[in-house]
């Protein structure tokens, strides 16, 4: 099934190696959008109203220093009852390091930033960010 969510460690290698072509068609087949991101957007994944308010104030911070960073989307998750999925679009592009790395320091899910970077640093083609949304909301 297409879920997202907590994982033991013995499934934690597992999510890793995934066949990404497979989890993607496997979204789609359930009726889901699976959004890649731009080379200058950030996909912020919020699971609390508390890494909300954490989110807002690094946001702000980030906008003292690249004032053409722009929340471009906010939705809710489609997971849990306080989850958000947001959009910031950068005035420049990154590669996918420096992508996690601003997702972690905006409060994004620590356990999907962590697992980002094991993807990054494995390689093999896999793509490190992605949304996964019911059809039609992005």
């Amino acid at each position: 099934m297409c879920k997202g969510g907590k994982m033991s460690a013995t499934t934690l290698d597992q999510y890793v190696i995934q066949n990404q072509e497979e989890y993607i068609a496997q979204c789609e087949l359930e009726g889901l959008d699976v959004v890649l991101p731009k080379e200058n957007e950030l996909f912020i994944d919020i699971d609390s109203n508390s890494q909300y308010t954490q989110f807002v104030d690094a946001y702000l911070c980030l906008m003292r220093n690249f004032p053409g960073a722009t929340v471009t989307r906010d939705t809710r998750s489609r997971r849990k009852k306080e989850g958000r999925h947001i959009v910031v679009t950068m005035p420049f592009d990154m590669t996918a390091t420096e992508r996690v790395a601003f997702q972690a320091a905006l409060q994004s899910d620590p356990v999907r930033e962590l697992l980002s970077l094991l993807r990054i640093r494995t390689g093999g083609g896999l793509i490190p960010t992605l949304f996964v949304e019911k059809k039609g909301v992005i």
